[in-house]
């Protein structure tokens, strides 16, 4: 939305005529001719206002496209599933923020980008003089698998002026955030996902 208005552009650009009486007249061509300039003015800084809207991919709406291509999207978590507009603008931006990280808290993150909130449980190998009566017993393999807690079905409605035509009225599971978070895994543990 432009800063000033059709009319507060034509007041300046009327500020910018000569004096008098003759050019005061608001149904004279001039002032019609002004009107039409401020429309084009305020239009150009409407369109200014979305370039600058749509440089960050998160907000994009006009090169969204343009973001999914210099981005490599649609990558392996995006094929097989029908994406909704709003599907493909989380995925560049997840895609553009996402510098990598194998700490907890950099899963905790990237779930949390994708509006999830997520605990995340690790495990350790059963050790003399650390696991106490009553521990669970883990094998070697253990300290490599991890788990995420805290997903539910997600359940995901059309939303007006977000949607695109063609999109589903309702999707549901949670197989975006188990692709993100099992490619950005470190490749020698283990990924597991438990549902409430």
């Amino acid at each position: 939305m432009s800063k000033y208005s059709q009319d507060e552009y034509a007041m300046a650009l009327k500020q910018l005529m000569p004096k008098g009486i003759i050019w005061g007249d608001r149904n004279s061509i001039q002032y019609r001719l002004l009107m039409s300039i401020a429309k084009s003015f305020q239009r150009i800084d409407d369109e200014a206002i979305n370039l600058i809207t749509s440089a960050f991919p998160g907000s994009s709406i006009t090169f969204l496209d343009e973001w999914e291509k210099s981005l490599g999207l649609p990558d392996s978590c995006s094929f097989g599933e029908k994406q909704t507009y709003q599907d493909r603008l989380l995925a560049v931006f997840l895609k553009f923020i996402s510098i990598g990280g194998q700490s907890k808290s950099y899963f905790t993150e990237l779930a949390s980008a994708l509006s999830k909130v997520i605990k995340i449980k690790e495990f350790r190998q059963a050790r003399c003089g650390l696991s106490r009566a009553g521990d669970r017993i883990y094998g070697e393999e253990w300290p490599f698998v991890w788990q995420v807690l805290g997903l539910n079905d997600n359940r995901q409605f059309a939303k007006a002026g977000m949607s695109r035509c063609g999109d589903p009225l309702m999707t549901h599971g949670n197989s975006t955030i188990e692709c993100r978070l099992d490619k950005y895994s470190p490749s020698h543990t283990i990924l597991q996902f438990i549902y409430d």
